[in-house]
């Protein structure tokens, strides 16, 4: 993958110098005067094309997202209503984001017509105003301004989980499960997977963790591309998210922390 998106690159830097305009590299994003380009997913586009294809797949690529307005609104009333939040697996350079936990991080982001841009530290500085009220802001706008859809999934095992889709957003209600979910049904907290920005999947834990039933639906569940975020495994209480499982190359890893252990300390095996 690091080979695809070197050669990336590349092309990308081409088609920019052949639009007259500047660009420069910075991490995996091409940057420009107007903003930032993530290259990530439309490598996983091109990774499987020939590298003939490669020069009209990427000027077809950026001709539609250069076409689209994504003019920062000025004034933060303007802009308020198209805030969001996304989640991400990894870093996102230049991009306002506050850490979730050790492996995830919250991005602000704008509501465009193509899905959404990143807010940057200029936007926030020309709105002027308070950084909590601007996070509490977009994540109540995501949770309240999207068309999620709930329902129930069975996993091979019988269990029962909740899925929640229907917005490319779906998958930032893992942030406020309490506002989904009466904490008075969560003593113990809730599981999730978020394999994908447009998926979120939990269960309470009333009884003891079906662990291979849950690793057998996030590995089925998540595939690296466009919109992917990661196969670990979380645990929402009480308003935090902590990851307890994490997907390495040879297997799943706990990272159970004393709070889980005490949480989960005491529950009855599934009947």
């Amino acid at each position: 993958m690091e080979r695809v998106i070197a050669q990336l690159k590349d092309v990308a830097l081409a088609y920019f110098a052949a639009e007259h305009v500047t660009a420069h590299i910075e991490g995996d994003e091409i940057v420009t005067e107007r903003g930032r380009y993530g290259l990530v997913n439309l490598a996983q586009h091109l990774r499987q094309a020939p590298g003939s294809h490669w020069e009209a797949k990427v000027r077809a690529h950026f001709d539609r997202l250069r076409s689209v307005s994504v003019d920062v609104p000025e004034t933060y009333y303007a802009a308020r209503s198209r805030l969001r939040v996304r989640l991400a697996a990894v870093d996102t350079h230049g991009a306002v984001t506050r850490s979730v936990t050790d492996s995830l991080h919250e991005v602000l982001m704008l509501k465009i017509p193509e899905g959404g841009m990143s807010v940057t530290d200029r936007a926030l500085a020309t709105w002027n105003v308070n950084i909590d009220q601007i996070w509490h802001d977009a994540r109540a706008h995501t949770r309240w301004d999207e068309p999620h859809e709930s329902s129930i999934l069975k996993s091979p095992a019988g269990d029962e989980y909740t899925r929640v889709e229907g917005s490319f957003w779906s998958s930032s209600l893992l942030l406020d499960l309490g506002e989904t979910v009466p904490e008075s049904q969560m003593t113990a907290g809730t599981l999730a997977i978020i394999p994908r920005q447009d998926l979120l999947v939990f269960r309470t834990l009333d009884h003891a963790p079906p662990w291979t039933d849950l690793l057998t639906l996030s590995v089925a569940m998540f595939e690296l591309g466009p919109g992917s975020i990661t196969p670990d495994v979380f645990w929402w209480h009480s308003g935090t998210v902590e990851r307890v499982i994490e997907w390495k190359e040879s297997g799943p890893v706990p990272r159970w922390s004393e709070r889980f252990r005490t949480a989960i300390d005491g529950l009855k095996p599934a009947a």
